[in-house]
């Protein structure tokens, strides 16, 4: 691959609002209310968790966001930090609170947890698939919230249901809305969110001041504070 995995065309870019951490066990607790709503307090018995503390963590992909889930992961849980961005040197991950992995076939096989933090090319689509399943281990987690297409999503069903690997957390899909017949939606162990990681009250204005700020920026000629693509900025209209 040519460049970093994080790079994209845009001309600005505000990802830090979108970043929030829930808790280790935030994926379990709308199931457990029910439970303790329906009388089913002694359920605490035979519930049994898992936690991040000390566990790695593979980024595929370390910009901006995935750098904020670096330091999330790292100083919230303990955790080791590996990441796969072939565009980057070791110092430059380094300094994002990563370990530099070569391969993305070496990553997957270690982490516990996959997290894609990648913009969607031709050449990271299905950037997970068979193949990358298989090399990951069978209790690991594999959580996007980037673009649904970087997974083979029947590839994932797939593997899931034959418990490849241990579950999936998802925020987007390949194809938004899902059909009503889709596999995804009655795959096990898998957490499934309508594309809304990073939508609350505050991110959105957040958003849109950023946005607003940048076009100010252009039209008075300004470098943008967030410009991704400076090799263009002297070549501009003027």
């Amino acid at each position: 691959m040519k460049g970093p995995l994080s790079r994209s065309h845009r001309l600005g870019n505000r990802p830090q609002p979108f970043i929030q951490v829930r808790g280790e066990r935030g994926d379990v607790w709308p199931d457990v209310h029910r439970q303790v709503a329906s009388g089913h307090y002694s359920v605490r018995w035979s519930l049994r968790y898992g936690q991040l503390t000390k566990r790695t963590l593979g980024l595929v992909g370390i910009g901006k966001i995935g750098a904020r889930v670096a330091a999330i992961c790292s100083r919230g849980f303990g955790m080791r930090i590996l990441a796969y961005d072939p565009g980057l040197s070791r110092a430059e991950i380094a300094l994002r609170g990563g370990e530099k992995v070569e391969t993305l076939g070496a990553l997957l096989a270690e982490a516990d947890v996959v997290s894609l933090h990648l913009p969607l090319t031709s050449e990271t689509r299905h950037i997970i698939g068979r193949e990358q399943l298989r090399l990951m281990k069978r209790s690991a987690i594999l959580v996007n919230a980037a673009r649904g297409p970087l997974i083979d999503e029947i590839a994932l069903c797939e593997a899931l249901q034959a418990e490849v690997i241990s579950g999936a957390g998802l925020d987007v899909l390949e194809i938004e809305p899902p059909a009503a017949e889709s596999p995804i939606l009655s795959a096990p162990n898998v957490v499934l969110s309508p594309h809304t990681a990073g939508s609350t009250e505050e991110a959105d204005l957040h958003l849109a001041l950023a946005a607003a700020e940048n076009a100010i920026a252009v039209i008075t000629g300004r470098r943008p504070k967030d410009l991704l693509n400076p090799e263009v900025w002297p070549r501009r209209r003027r």
